[in-house]
């Protein structure tokens, strides 16, 4: 029986090699399309995700905007990779060129929006544009993060923002973590 084994050789034909290489490739392209259907139902959860944070934000810098409330403490949990971000950035310009996102219907707005790769505000007009979700507001607002500069918020899992008004201007504070 020893033999026998030994005596067969374990050769491959090139039609067994065509096999291999094209069942290689099909399960790559099977893996690429689950990949991709990952990718447009994670995109589409954190679109969710973020109007709905974004409203409940909006509805309280509603409140301080007509006055109804002082200061108000609200907590965004979702989505984490974006951040919040207010237009204009400073003075009444929102860049250079004095561009905002096109949702931006009215002079000031709030937006939660893909951080851009670089995490620059500056490339942030193109990702609010493209996938953010914004909502225009009455008052001239800002966002300040932990050390008070008019940055945007990450979220990066729940973050508590106290949303105030400070003469004339809304306020979007990160509320700092006490540990």
């Amino acid at each position: 029986m020893k033999n026998i084994i030994n005596d067969k050789k374990a050769e491959m034909t090139s039609e067994e090699v065509v096999k291999i290489i094209l069942a290689v490739i099909g399960i790559g392209i099977l893996l690429y399309l689950a990949w991709s259907l990952y990718g447009i139902f994670s995109f589409k959860r954190d679109i969710v995700q973020a109007k709905a944070s974004l409203e409940t934000l909006y509805n309280q810098i509603h409140f301080v905007e007509i006055g109804e409330k002082n200061n108000i403490e609200v907590l965004i949990e979702s989505p984490n990779k974006w951040w919040v971000i207010a237009w204009p950035y400073e003075d009444g310009v929102s860049d250079e060129l004095g561009n905002k996102p096109i949702q931006c219907i009215g002079d000031y707005c709030i937006c939660l929006c893909p951080i851009p790769i670089l995490e620059s505000k500056d490339n942030s007009l193109e990702n609010c544009n493209d996938q953010g979700i914004c909502k225009s507001v009455s008052k001239p607002i800002m966002t300040l993060d932990e050390s008070n500069d008019n940055e945007p918020l990450k979220i990066k899992g729940p973050i508590s923002l106290n949303v105030l008004l400070k003469e004339g201007k809304i306020i979007i504070k990160k509320i700092k973590n006490e540990k």
